[in-house]
């Protein structure tokens, strides 16, 4: 799904859950940094790796500052035109020669590479984990959720969360990494900064103290924005999807343009935080500089005016400040990209938090065959408060094939998820054999049933591996009588590869009806004792349907099928039908 992609504001997002108002609090906002370390060591599972990193980037930091100083007090002496170089470190002075002095250098020019190197691997590294666990997490966390949490995840929605805001959520690691990087290389400049000139160190610190505290609002500013792109960015999300659902109406009632307008509506909504957010971030390189060179030509003349313009500790000087206040820079930098960040993290986590509600618990006993199926007044309400089914009760027992018929809008689906057990009806019982459904546990009760949606979507592979669906208990036998009662044997064996035909993404390699087929053959796999077919039949030609009906057929007698469906043909095949009619079931006359 497109979703606006990486041209949020140079942030790294992720989905769903509604931003709230922006705090002022500059503690929470650190509060909130710490959690989102403490979140990426334990999500991407690599605390060595992270312990490692953060070595390397002080070893790194350690390195450059030694060789500033050393490269300082080489640079005075050699200016003096003598052969030896005098270092002195904490209040110890060490004679070396030229060569020993350049060559101290390089080794510490390489310590310094090195170390820098192998904290970008690591930083690659722990981003590549943490995109990958993100990902893992989402997909878990939908996959067991209740369905009523996964049936509010739209499409879109999952692609946007899957593709684009896991990648932003990945470059959290990278972030973290740039503001570690450049505080710590800022603490070691400035700790260098001190054998050069005390007063240098000084400078260095206040002023990179006070850069911080002029650049704040800004930095509140950005998280203030971030904020709001992601309300925005939902909006947009979805306005894509839309556009991408009526692409066939828009054409044929001309509306392309009325259509584009609205997505442009969308589009230029989320543009407005976007820019909002990336001109706040591109303020603080440019006036960082700004103030780094008024700092520096400063000094040049405050040193003038004392009479001290000794050329080699100038140059020490201008060395030492243009890396402290670059680093300095970096950290202040990687400071707001962490505050940009976190109300992307905060809305992916919230995602997942809603996915991963308090289930309903189970018995522990052990479903065995079902014999007999019966709702009992049963009611059930939607989280909104609108009321779907009012009071319904039914039978279904082995071998019979009952109708479910009515208006949309009527409950059926609603009825359908409650006998599969998805759904949890707000009052009324459902029993099984004469035991209330929730006394069994969760896998022996689906292990009973099995359910064809109204739009099959089968998986990139071949049929078999599609009617056995990853299922390690689906022998082949079960694969092959699946298929056979499915009714698509004479599919079979006129394609070249038969049960080794590729179906392709989606199925998009088989017709309709074979997709159709192939699902109810996934569902008779596992040998279920009750099947519910939504609508098979709807979007399908006559030849595909009377298919479908013979595979109904076959199954009359050994499952207790019940069949959602609006045609005659297709109802025609049930034993007998239930109507629902506003959410109850209708008598006869009303019917």
């Amino acid at each position: 799904m497109t979703a606006e992609a990486d041209t949020a504001p140079s942030a790294d997002a992720d989905e769903s859950a509604r931003p709230t108002e922006p705090s002022t609090d500059p503690s929470l906002t650190r509060s909130e940094v710490v959690r989102l370390g403490r979140r990426v060591v334990s999500v991407t599972g690599h605390p060595r790796s992270v312990a490692l990193f953060l070595a390397m980037t002080i070893v790194g930091g350690v390195a450059e500052a030694a060789a500033v100083v050393v490269l300082a007090a080489g640079a005075a002496d050699l200016a003096e035109g003598g052969d030896d170089v005098e270092v002195a470190v904490g209040g110890v002075e060490v004679m070396t020669s030229y060569t020993g002095w350049l060559l101290l250098g390089l080794v510490l020019t390489f310590a310094m590479v090195g170390a820098r190197l192998a904290a970008a691997f690591l930083s690659a590294k722990l981003s590549g984990h943490l995109l990958t666990s993100s990902r893992n997490r989402l997909v878990t966390a939908l996959l067991h959720a209740p369905w009523e949490e996964q049936s509010q995840m739209t499409t879109s929605r999952f692609q946007d969360l899957v593709s684009v805001q896991s990648l932003r959520m990945a470059h959290a690691i990278l972030v973290l990494a740039n503001f570690s990087a450049g505080s710590v290389s800022f603490v070691a400049m400035a700790a260098a900064a001190l054998f050069v000139s005390p007063a240098t160190a000084v400078v260095l610190i206040v002023a990179g103290g006070v850069l911080a505290l002029v650049f704040r609002p800004i930095t509140k500013r950005l998280h203030r924005e971030a904020k709001a792109h992601i309300e925005q960015h939902h909006a947009y999300v979805d306005s894509v999807a839309d556009v991408l659902g009526v692409l066939a109406e828009a054409r044929i009632h001309g509306v392309q343009d009325e259509v584009r307008a609205l997505q442009a509506a969308d589009a230029a909504a989320v543009a407005v935080p976007y820019r909002k957010a990336y001109l706040a971030g591109s303020l603080q390189p440019a006036l960082y500089l700004g103030a780094v060179m008024v700092l520096l030509f400063g000094g040049v003349v405050a040193l003038r005016a004392q009479g001290n313009l000794d050329l080699a500790l100038v140059g020490a000087i201008v060395i030492v400040l243009l890396r402290g206040l670059r680093y300095s820079q970096a950290a202040q930098s990687g400071w707001q990209r962490v505050v940009e960040l976190l109300p992307y993290v905060a809305d992916f986590d919230e995602v997942i938090d809603g996915l991963s509600p308090v289930q309903r618990p189970r018995g522990d006993a052990t479903l065995g065959r079902v014999e007999r199926l019966e709702l009992d007044g049963v009611h059930y309400r939607y989280p909104g408060g609108e009321e779907a089914l009012q009071g319904v009760g039914m039978t279904l027992a082995r071998g019979e094939v009952v109708g479910l018929a009515g208006p949309s809008g009527a409950g059926k689906s609603t009825l359908a998820q409650i006998v599969l057990g998805l759904q949890t009806p707000s009052s009324g019982t459902v029993t099984v054999n004469g035991a209330d459904a929730h006394t069994f546990t969760a896998e022996s009760w689906f292990s009973r049933f099995a359910y064809v949606p109204q739009q099959s979507v089968l998986m990139r592979g071949d049929v078999i591996s599609n009617v056995r669906f990853h299922r390690d208990s689906v022998t082949d036998d079960d694969v092959k009588w699946a298929l056979e009662a499915a009714a698509m044997q004479r599919d079979l064996e006129l394609w070249e590869h038969g049960d080794r035909r590729q179906v392709g993404p989606g199925g998009s390699a088989v017709s309709g009806g074979q997709r159709q087929r192939i699902a109810i053959a996934r569902a008779l796999a596992g040998r279920p004792d009750v099947l519910v077919l939504d609508e098979p039949t709807s979007a399908l030609d006559p030849d595909a349907e009377t298919a479908i009906r013979e595979a109904i057929e076959r199954l009359r007698g050994n499952v207790a099928v019940l069949l959602i469906a609006h045609r005659d043909s297709t109802l025609a095949a049930c034993d007998r039908i239930v109507w629902l009619s506003d959410g109850r079931v209708a008598a006869p006359h009303e019917q």
